[in-house]
């Protein structure tokens, strides 16, 4: 949506509310409804700033490619997910907003696949890594596949209301705006792609080279990881998790020699967590980590 259609919608809906004033039959709660929309109209606005009113695919693939190449990622597979899917409010209702999305794979060092999601996510627009598969290979690389949801303005086209009063009219406009606000918040703090390396390079570090990942896959939030820990250090595991943002539901071991191989499933925290976070750290390889002492 162009800033011009934005403002045209408002000088509406504040149009509207000056020409039903005089139905309402407490003044009050025309000046209320009226701040209610302002209020709401605002915060709206400035989030939509952040989500164009159209996706051009071809523009986004090339902007891609200029980012892996920068990051080093070597060469990739880019594909676009065909359609497009409207964001639905809490009631089922349709949304402002509509998704496209791109799958992105290849195979690469670690650092690298972090750099190109800190580019990813650079941009003043909001984009949201939905899933992340990565595998660990010989060489001290990993084989990822990556799918980008970005957001879109698309307004609905309107359906007919049932509004008893003119108040009634505009209450329902502002409980209707008040939920696209919510799901535009929702989008807002998902958009950041490189939350989930930033957490598992927090547990490598945490864990110091103690354990290993051979893979980990995330969709809707929640992160299984699995690898590798060496016996001794099996009770750091869950602390460690914790602090960088994972919130362990379930870990599951097996013993295997001096190690135990474990599958955690976890929680990834909406927030970034505290601390350093230090990208080439070893936590993805194929070698052995029994030999290493834990830290404490």
């Amino acid at each position: 949506m162009t800033n011009q259609i934005r403002r045209a919608a408002a000088i509406g809906v504040a149009a509207a509310t000056l020409v039903l004033a005089p139905a309402l039959a407490d003044q009050k709660a025309f000046e209320e409804i009226t701040k209610e929309l302002a209020d709401v109209g605002r915060m709206t606005y400035e989030l939509e700033t952040h989500v164009p009113n159209a996706f051009d695919s071809a523009e986004e693939e090339r902007r891609t490619r200029v980012m892996a190449q920068r990051a080093e990622l070597g060469e990739i597979d880019l594909k676009h997910v065909a359609g497009a899917e409207r964001v639905p409010l809490e009631d089922g209702g349709p949304s402002t907003v509509e998704l496209r999305r791109i799958e992105v794979s290849g195979r690469a060092p670690f650092e690298s696949l972090h750099r190109f999601l800190v580019l990813r996510g650079s941009l003043n627009r909001f984009v949201m890594l939905e899933t992340l598969r990565l595998k660990s290979e010989a060489g001290n690389r990993i084989s990822f596949a990556a799918r980008f949801a970005f957001p879109v303005t698309s307004v609905p086209a309107e359906g007919a209301t049932d509004s008893k009063s003119p108040e009634d009219m505009l209450r329902k406009e502002v409980l209707k705006r008040k939920a696209n606000l919510q799901a535009l918040t929702e989008i807002a703090v998902r958009s950041n792609p490189t939350r989930l390396v930033d957490a598992l390079a927090l547990f490598g570090g945490g864990m110091g080279r103690t354990a290993g990942l051979t893979e980990v896959g995330s969709e809707r939030g929640i992160a299984v990881l699995q690898g590798t820990v060496s016996s001794a250090s099996r009770s750091l595991m869950e602390p460690a998790l914790e602090k960088a943002g994972l919130h362990v539901k379930d870990v599951q071991t097996s013993p295997s020699g001096a190690c135990q191989t474990f599958v955690a499933t976890t929680r990834l925290d909406e927030f970034p967590s505290a601390g350093e976070i230090v990208i080439d750290n070893g936590l993805f390889r194929t070698g052995s980590v029994c030999d290493t002492p834990p830290k404490h």
